[in-house]
């Protein structure tokens, strides 16, 4: 029996229909006669106008169909994360107020002093430690000490990145060979399961403005520099991959599902069981360094991208918001996720993107493309030989100079910065020179 709809008709009597009968009086639209109402309403001669032409090629917004449907398993809990370095004017009352506020996961960076942590309770929230190159035995030590007082009851990562250091100086601390090596032996002599994680921060990368493609290709080349220094290939191993996120919506969101697609097909290449997180911060670039209160509507974007996308952590920038107020820019961004998800229940559908054609298209593009790259990384012998020939640093300090000569020309637009501003700005050109290391863009230089 079909659903009982009332309609009121002219003379106030309630005449029941069903629910068939009711959507027969809709006249049905073929794909045909919405695209002819495109033409006619916007006063264009072709589709092909509307269609988005950028880095990643061109995209058809009213593409009604997908060659491919791109699945995601998404984390229905998502962590919350605040970074602290401990050895910078930190303050326990900061740590606690955030975790107040709704962090659930803190990254902690350096050696505190006793009564840094106090109060912490790790047993319910996620704790990442992050080792510098520079005092990596030291921090190690500490650490594993630390963590030993609390009996395998804390969840969370290990995060020792030497690749990292190596892309952002441009040279080794001491040699690839001893930096590759006290990984390998960092990894194999981590005990607690719950902390050991193969972390991989590919933010250095969109904040050097390699476009979405080149990003991808180089944040899963990183990753399997390491992967090919395992030889245990029975256990799960935890991957953790960090990402900036830029302020182009719909591409943001493809760009993180086909970053989690490829790095399951690099571990399935190499035999490897995986547990994949993907963690996610904003890019620097995109972000105003005056007028920093509008930074929360793009803050609020970048979150929506990072759900949408199936992020596993959000870190969160409070002082994009306000650097002078830190508490209060902390609750603030805090509250972002925590409305998106508790009011806007973000989290309640897996991988609410699926099936999108649109979005589906930009996702089969950044994963194509980026496949291909990659494997001409590989074939050039791999991303720290590509390092070394200076090619993609080359590829990033020109991305960013046409990014900045297009803020400066007002070719693009930053409200608040170069639009819009109540402050009168004055804005002028930064060469960008080509060196062995990526150059972390931000605005506040050409200011």
């Amino acid at each position: 029996m079909g659903l009982i709809v009332f309609a009121l008709n002219k003379s106030d009597n309630f005449v029941q229909k069903t629910g068939m009968e009711l959507w027969n009086e809709f006249t049905p639209s073929s794909i045909d006669d919405w695209k002819n109402k495109i033409l006619k309403d916007l006063k264009i001669e072709s589709l092909e106008r509307i269609n988005w032409t950028n880095s990643i090629g061109t995209i058809d917004p009213i593409i009604d169909q997908c060659a491919e449907i791109n699945s995601v398993n998404s984390s229905s809990n998502l962590s919350i994360n605040a970074d602290f370095n401990l050895e910078n004017k930190f303050s326990n009352e900061v740590l606690l107020y955030a975790l107040k506020c709704g962090v659930n996961s803190i990254s902690l960076k350096g050696i505190p002093s006793k009564k840094s942590l106090n109060g912490v309770m790790h047993e319910i929230i996620s704790t990442h430690i992050q080792f510098s190159s520079e005092n990596f035995s030291k921090e190690h030590e500490f650490w594993n000490k630390y963590i030993n007082q609390y009996n395998g009851t804390i969840n969370g990562s290990f995060r020792y990145d030497p690749i990292n250091y190596f892309a952002l100086n441009g040279h080794w601390l001491t040699s690839k060979e001893e930096q590759l090596s006290s990984w390998n032996k960092f990894y194999q002599s981590t005990q607690t399961n719950s902390l050991k994680s193969i972390y991989i921060d590919g933010s250095i990368y969109g904040n050097s403005l390699a476009n979405p493609v080149q990003e991808i290709a180089f944040t899963i080349a990183h990753l399997n520099e390491y992967l090919n220094l395992i030889s245990s290939k029975e256990n799960l191993h935890k991957i953790i991959v960090k990402v900036s996120v830029g302020n182009s919506y719909f591409i943001e969101i493809a760009k993180i599902r086909a970053l989690r697609k490829l790095i399951k097909a690099v571990s399935n290449h190499h035999n490897i069981d995986v547990n994949i997180q993907i963690e996610t911060t904003t890019n620097k670039a995109r972000l105003s360094p005056i007028n920093k209160e509008l930074n929360l509507l793009r803050l609020t974007t970048f979150s929506m991208a990072s759900i949408l996308g199936c992020v596993d952590i959000l870190t969160i920038n409070p002082e994009a918001i306000n650097d002078t107020d830190l508490l209060k820019a902390i609750r603030l961004a805090t509250n972002i996720p925590i409305i998106l998800n508790e009011e806007s229940h973000f989290l309640k559908v897996n991988d609410p993107t699926r099936g999108a054609y649109a979005i589906e298209q930009i996702t089969s593009l950044l994963k194509d493309n980026s496949w291909k790259l990659f494997k001409e990384i590989e074939e050039y012998g791999g991303w720290i030989e590509f390092i070394q020939s200076s090619s993609p640093q080359k590829s990033c300090s020109k991305n960013a100079e046409i990014y900045i000569d297009s803020i400066i020309q007002h070719n693009e637009s930053i409200v608040g910065f170069n639009k819009y501003s109540y402050k009168d700005v004055k804005l002028k050109s930064v060469p960008f020179t080509s060196s062995a290391a990526f150059n972390e863009v931000n605005l506040e230089s050409i200011v």
